[in-house]
């Protein structure tokens, strides 16, 4: 019995990698990822296997959402569309697709290296029960997890022995969070006012737009400015028998004799959130008493169509019941730009979707809009404190895209540290962490006589005035949000060009030829030591500003009337 918190996905037969003394929670995750590629580097960013796999994945998802959206009104008795189904569970379907067809992809580079033995983790099936679309992309760095999907996919392929190791799996303690209580207690009053809150006609929730600008918007079509809370979604009992009968119906309704796809259907219901289906008639009723508007003319967001479950309830709920206009606004960077983030559950169901200035040629509903984050073009350079860059790094990643971005970040960081080694040994370096990121706790001892410091989390917002310029050390939307400011900034890309539109490819070539944008370090300290001194010139130059300009234009464009366009918009399709 080996006892540790979390067992490997799955060992070489002739390599054992695990340390039971070690509980980190995806140590052994992370090594078998870099055994892979270690075999084929290249492999894990193929654009022409990628491209593929996004074909199969939007195949697949529409598959199973074709079939599914008949069962389940069945089910319920209920005659809800494709689309309402859809917005409920598309993005957690999005994420199921891609994990086992990444997996499957995985497992498809060792077997060419002929390995035939496969070691699991010996599972039990009510611990890959997914609680939400949150819930299974927090679960894809859990080797437990992992484990099942690969031991999944590998019954379905032939000349393979697979084994299964007894292993102990310790759930953490729920810590009490003070933020979570403050929401209840905030809640219990949003409750009490619920007479206010119902008559909204307009509902904007999580729509990205600052706090002036949305006022000004509620004061401009004359209603409250009020702030919302999610009510609680609840989990069901788990029905096994049911959930068997379910993937009967699926597999009949499926024929196929892909065993991918077999695989997709044999597991979907071991995995399938109870929110979704023991509970879903009382999640679903349970919207109609609502402290949320009744009857809303106009459900708009940017951010939470994706993981906000009430709000999805919610919203098929209104649609249904009310016939309400549902618009979103792309959420940020990657949107129009990034091959498998550029066509999505929101743009597929919304009425309307607003994009930050880009069209495409996928989606007739788009209406080309502004950067809801920072919609003005500031004309001016904020001053600043200190000449220091500020070096601004993403979170680790989740591993739910059809390539691994875990692997991806750890390469990017290590190169990152060694070229801080090499170029800005004597500097001193400040770093800003992305959320709870613990990387200053995880750097290597060759480098711990760096002058770094982390900066506090605060909004990077508040630093606008401390620091001489930014260096974004990924494709982030803070990137966008800073050439609206007009404030001095840098950006690294850590994936190929090859996996970005043709338009964005030719924007980003422009910025890369300016060394605004890099895909190398040495290139971009090599730039950084070159400004050092002379920053707001060289930011100011004609050259330089004309070619942000022009992709501001198309990825980032601003209005210096965004309320009168929101306005004129939503009186026109609302």
């Amino acid at each position: 019995m080996l006892k540790h918190t979390k067992y490997i996905s799955f060992i070489k037969h002739d390599l054992l990698l695990n340390n039971i003394n070690n509980h980190n929670n995806f140590e052994y995750y992370k090594t078998v990822l870099n055994e892979i590629y270690k075999l084929n580097p290249k492999k894990n960013i193929d654009e022409k296997i990628i491209s593929k796999y996004e074909n199969l994945s939007s195949r697949y998802q529409s598959i199973l959402l074709d079939n599914l959206f008949t069962i389940f009104n069945n089910l319920h008795s209920l005659n809800l569309d494709k689309r309402l189904w859809k917005i409920l569970i598309g993005h957690w379907l999005f994420r199921y697709c891609n994990i086992f067809i990444s997996r499957w992809h995985r497992l498809n580079l060792l077997q060419k290296k002929k390995i035939k033995n496969f070691y699991c983790a010996k599972t039990n099936t009510n611990l890959l029960l997914t609680k939400d679309t949150n819930h299974i992309i927090q679960s894809s760095h859990d080797d437990i997890f992992n484990s099942y999907i690969y031991k999944a996919i590998l019954k379905n392929k032939k000349n393979i022995k697979i084994f299964e190791l007894e292993t102990i799996y310790f759930k953490k303690k729920d810590k009490i969070d003070l933020k979570i209580l403050l929401k209840k207690i905030l809640l219990i009053f949003q409750k009490l006012d619920k007479r206010n809150r119902k008559k909204i006609r307009y509902f904007f929730y999580h729509t990205y737009l600052n706090k002036k600008i949305l006022n000004k918007l509620n004061k401009k079509i004359n209603q409250k400015d009020l702030s919302y809370l999610p009510d609680r979604i609840e989990e069901g009992k788990v029905d096994a028998a049911l959930r068997k009968k379910l993937t009967k119906i699926l597999s009949s309704k499926i024929k196929t004799n892909d065993p991918l796809l077999i695989s997709l259907i044999s597991n979907f219901f071991n995995m399938f959130p109870s929110i979704y289906l023991e509970s879903f008639i009382d999640n679903f009723k349970k919207i109609d008493k609502s402290h949320w508007p009744y009857n809303p003319k106009l459900i708009f967001t940017s951010n939470s169509f994706d993981t906000d479950e009430y709000f999805k309830f919610y919203t098929i709920n209104k649609i249904h019941y009310f016939k309400s206009k549902y618009f979103c606004g792309q959420h940020g960077n990657n949107c129009g730009t990034f091959i498998t983030r550029s066509r999505n559950v929101e743009q597929d169901t919304s009425d309307i979707f607003f994009t930050w200035g880009w069209k495409t040629k996928f989606y007739k509903n788009h209406i080309k809009l502004f950067n809801f984050r920072q919609p003005i073009l500031n004309k001016s350079n904020p001053t600043h404190k200190t000449s220091s860059p500020l070096f601004i790094l993403d979170g680790y990643p989740h591993d739910i895209n059809l390539f691994s971005e875990p692997f991806i970040f750890d390469q990017k960081t290590s190169n990152f540290l060694k070229s801080l080694n090499t170029y800005f040994r004597n500097k001193k370096i400040l770093i800003k962490k992305y959320n709870q990121s613990n990387i200053d706790k995880l750097i290597p001892k060759m480098y711990q006589n760096l002058n770094i410091k982390f900066v506090k989390n605060y909004n990077i917002l508040n630093y606008l005035k401390e620091n001489e310029i930014f260096v974004f050390l990924y494709d982030s939307t803070g990137f966008l949000e800073m050439i609206n400011l007009n404030k001095p900034c840098l950006m690294f890309i850590d994936t190929p060009l090859s996996l970005y539109y043709e338009n964005a490819i030719m924007c980003y070539k422009k910025l890369i030829s300016k060394n605004i944008i890099f895909d190398d370090y040495e290139k971009l300290f090599a730039h950084l030591n070159k400004i050092s001194n002379n920053v707001e010139s060289w930011w100011n130059s004609g050259n330089i500003q004309n070619e942000i300009d022009k992709f501001r234009k198309v990825y980032s464009s601003t209005s210096s009337k965004p309320i009168e366009k929101l306005v004129k918009l939503i009186n026109k399709h609302a």
